[in-house]
């Protein structure tokens, strides 16, 4: 997915991180991608391509941009910020507004709702051209682009989704047809934060694994089973009462829906995009059947891995993620987003991809959260699509040499990450190797909820159940496809 690829090389991740702790990441976009020492942020994008401009301002005209409200954790702040405040991405948003501010005339205006697609719709029914545009979880967006409350982007003015700052790739496995409804790239970075990641415990890797598990990802033998076999031996009963609780010592620490991020780890999609343009179900493919089976045995061994629905009281995340930075847990599974909470541990920690299924695969592949990635949309009754092709364009234009080195150099590499090995994941595994399923995306059948209980459940219900789900799923999925290319 992953529109940060390649800001810096790893010689120069090596040499800043570790001995200035800061790093700085750029993004190049020419023929030859080779970056130096001597290369700044400002040798990007905006000396190497430009976006077409249109001839026309808006002096002090709103631009509103509808957003999701959310908790602390996934608020929407790629958006909007008042003023510069000292804090990285804050105020690389700021700037980025700015910039666009004064090329077009208008000002960026965060309008937060709790149940944005609702408003998109009743925007669209009513006539109301409220919103120029629109960021809202993937989900959300997909569902509006069914029932035709979105404009094609490949039909608004000033829009060049094939432009580099926005991240054509994902585009395309996001959009259920020809036509693209949704878009990422440099503008956005919660798909980015949504990321699944494996942290690790570099204290208990010390003292019970005699590997490095950097290197064993670098020769590609990451794998289930490596996961395994690294978590069989660090379970322990702390407290000797005979019951393994989460205030005992766990190999991981991970939950229902990583069973589904280990599926796409696997690189199996449940929908494929076919060569005439059309969608089919994967689900009884013998590949995938085969990498249900891996991911259902994994997560049928209890011993040496809490999973955080099954864990006693109200606060069930909260006491998952302590069992982690207290140091109680060898791994867990969790978001990029989650990176920060960690920088109260007094061990340190390392930075893992999603681990293969098996070594014969031919990459790492790095699934996101669907239903927490965020992507931008424009309304279908818009009042002006140039006003909003040309803006949203410019924006994340802009976004190159703002927003992105900022969440990189802030979030992700020089301030979270510990060591120069994380970064070395992040950057050349976790960023460039991203995955997504529109399965997932759609939903259909209720897959997502249906597989995570197939595959976490006590017994094996994969040969039972893979018939039913594939026709419920293809029955939702044959009737979305047909309305999205009536769409069109």
């Amino acid at each position: 997915m992953n529109k940060l690829k390649q800001h810096s090389l790893l010689l120069l991740i090596f040499i800043l991180i570790v001995s200035t702790v800061a790093c700085a990441s750029e993004k190049e976009y020419s023929a030859d991608t080779t970056l130096n020492a001597d290369t700044t942020v400002q040798n990007s994008t905006s000396e190497a391509l430009l976006p077409e401009i249109l001839d026309k301002t808006y002096p002090d005209t709103d631009f509103n941009i509808l957003t999701r409200t959310g908790d602390t954790v996934w608020e929407t702040v790629d958006v909007y910020s008042e003023e510069i405040t000292g804090d990285v991405i804050g105020d690389a948003v700021y700037n980025r507004n700015m910039i666009v501010e004064e090329q077009y005339g208008v000002k960026i205006v965060q309008i937060v709702k709790a149940y944005p697609e609702t408003e998109v719709s009743n925007s669209v029914l009513s006539g109301d051209s409220l919103f120029d545009a629109v960021t809202i979880k993937m989900q959300q967006q997909a569902t509006l682009s069914i029932e035709g409350y979105l404009a094609c982007l490949d039909d608004i003015p000033y829009m060049n989704l094939s432009n580099p700052w926005w991240d054509f790739s994902l585009i395309e496995d996001i959009s259920i047809s020809t036509s693209h409804y949704m878009a990422l790239g440099d503008i956005n970075f919660m798909d980015n934060y949504a990321t699944w990641i494996v942290a690790f415990n570099k204290k208990l890797a010390k003292d019970y694994i005699n590997e490095d598990i950097y290197k064993v990802i670098r020769d590609g033998n990451w794998t289930l089973d490596k996961l395994e076999q690294y978590c069989s031996l660090v379970s322990t009963d702390l407290n000797g009462d005979g019951v393994m609780t989460h205030e005992d010592q766990w190999g991981l620490i991970d939950s229902k829906n990583v069973a589904i991020a280990f599926l796409l780890g696997s690189s199996q999609r449940l929908v494929n995009r076919n060569n005439d343009g059309t969608i089919s179900c994967n689900l009884k493919s013998d590949k995938m059947i085969d990498s249900l089976g891996k991911v259902y045995e994994f997560f049928s061994k209890s011993e040496f891995q809490l999973l955080t629905e099954n864990i006693k009281g109200a606060s069930t995340w909260t006491a998952a993620a302590n069992c982690f930075t207290d140091g109680r847990a060898l791994f867990r599974v969790t978001t990029i987003i989650d990176i920060p909470n960690m920088r109260s541990m007094t061990d340190d920690f390392g930075i893992l991809p999603i681990p293969k299924l098996s070594e014969t695969q031919d990459r790492y592949y790095s699934p996101f959260q669907e239903w927490n990635a965020t992507v931008y949309s424009i309304p279908i009754n818009i009042g002006d699509p140039e006003k909003s092709g040309a803006v949203l364009e410019y924006m994340a234009y802009a976004s190159v040499d703002t927003l992105t080195p900022a969440v990189i150099d802030n979030a992700l590499l020089s301030r979270y990450a510990r060591d120069s090995e994380s970064a070395e994941m992040l950057e050349t595994i976790i960023f460039v190797t991203g995955i997504s399923d529109l399965g997932y995306i759609y939903d259909w059948g209720s897959i997502s909820a249906s597989l995570k209980k197939v595959l976490t459940n006590q017994t094996d219900i994969i040969s039972s159940s893979v018939t039913a789900l594939e026709k419920a799923m293809i029955k939702e999925m044959e009737k979305d496809y047909l309305k999205a290319t009536a769409v069109d």
